[in-house]
């Protein structure tokens, strides 16, 4: 029996390969796979699909341009008369909203496609923006009441003026010179960051909360928790394996320098942290974003106080190496539901002070807010020091029992055996 062919497609790759590359084999035996990407902050993050491609595991991949505008409508132009040509059965996407994925699905998609949104993060941005207001949704959906104007018409959007003025340009202008029509914003774009409602057939979200507050706004009944996709991925063979590394994440793509307050209660959190723990030394792993210096500074900072530490570049992705660590630690990121649902014993501890640098900088939600509701528990150092020694012990983790994404792509596309 002849194969599907579905294309996935995530405009950022290294969160494409931490967060899908852990599924894609399990989905390519049941389909022919193609992957979309853009070399946003490239690197080597989407190595893998040469790989796979080589050994038959994907298909075929492709990596537009990220910044030049002309450039990337360029490409996606001259491709689009070989991916029409596909006739792809589903198709699974990060979002609705931007170009590249409005491209593909007002000019490659076929309309018998099953269209599914796949978002990653573990809140959506109506929780990001607003923890409140997401919560009042979710809890009018709850109890089948109806969603509120005023309550919608409060959720500060995701993008600002001068972003909003870029995008009508790059939609509305250039789009229509190379595809003919144009891409614009629907009702709920600049609120969720992901959808207005309009083309997928099925969205798959990472919390429970998120997943229902979503029904309601976008009027959907196919909107579903599921499993994080690193999940199953534990090596370790007992709580008592004995790691002594410990995985540092010392700041977000946002955050090339810190004042010396956060600095020194970062350092703080840090000495916390190696003593509680009893690592025996520290490898650094800066965001995959950052050029900067400051992750350089810290390694060496710590050096000369006495806690042996190493810079690692991000060229693995977590769910491949923290069975190798004690734990990880430092500013909260998507790495920690990388790891925490990827090794079932590594602890997982956020320093609350420099965590809140980027939350209180560009969001109104605090970290703790932000990943209160996601499938993996992180623990957390508080500001003002305060912490319970018992986080920091290896302790067996179980995650929420949820269908994986496999599994809802299979049940929905028909193809499941």
């Amino acid at each position: 029996m002849k194969k599907q062919k579905i294309l996935i497609s995530n405009g950022n790759p290294y969160i494409f390969r931490d967060s899908l590359f852990p599924i894609i084999p399990e989905i390519s035996k049941y389909f022919e796979v193609f992957l979309i990407t853009t070399d946003f902050h490239y690197r080597n993050h989407f190595d893998k699909p040469y790989e796979w491609k080589k050994n038959g595991i994907i298909n075929d991949f492709f990596i537009y341009p990220y910044e030049d505008t002309f450039k990337q409508f360029l490409v996606l132009k001259s491709n689009q008369e070989y991916l029409s040509s596909l006739h792809f059965d589903v198709f699974v996407t990060g979002d609705e909203i931007h170009p590249i994925s409005r491209y593909l699905l007002d000019c490659v998609i076929p309309d018998k496609c099953l269209r599914i949104l796949l978002y990653y993060a573990p809140s959506s941005y109506l929780y990001f923006k607003n923890v409140s207001i997401g919560k009042q949704i979710t809890e009018a959906y709850r109890k089948n009441q109806g969603i509120q104007k005023k309550l919608v018409e409060s959720i500060p959007s995701a993008l600002s003026e001068k972003q909003i003025q870029k995008s009508h340009y790059e939609r509305n202008i250039i789009a229509p010179l190379f595809f003919g029509k144009a891409f614009p914003f629907f009702k709920y774009d600049n609120l969720t960051r992901i959808s207005s409602g309009k083309y997928a057939d099925l969205i798959l979200m990472h919390n429970e909360e998120d997943a229902d507050a979503h029904k309601l706004l976008l009027n959907k009944k196919h909107i579903y928790s599921v499993e994080y996709p690193t999940a199953g991925l534990c090596r370790c063979n007992t709580v008592n394996e004995r790691n002594s590394i410990l995985l540092l994440i010392p700041q977000s793509a946002y955050t090339s320098r810190i004042s010396k307050e956060m600095f020194e209660h970062f350092i703080r959190d840090v000495i916390i942290t190696v003593n509680e723990s009893g690592a025996k030394s520290v490898h650094l792993r800066p965001h995959p974003r950052d050029e900067g210096l400051l992750p350089k500074q810290l390694t060496n900072y710590l050096n000369t106080i006495g806690i042996q530490t190493e810079l690692k570049r991000p060229e693995q992705p977590v769910y491949e190496i923290i069975c190798s660590y004690i734990g990880i630690a430092g500013m909260a990121s998507g790495s920690f539901l990388d790891a925490g649902a990827a090794c079932q014993y590594a602890f997982v501890v956020g320093f609350e002070s420099i965590s809140s640098v980027i939350f209180n900088k560009y969001y109104i939600s605090d970290p703790k807010s932000h990943y209160e509701r996601s499938q993996v528990t992180i623990n957390w150092i508080e500001s003002t020091g305060k912490y319970d020694p018992i986080i920091f012990k290896r302790q067996k983790r179980t995650l929420p029992t949820l269908p994986s994404i496999p599994d809802f792509i299979l049940k929905f596309s028909g193809n499941r055996n």
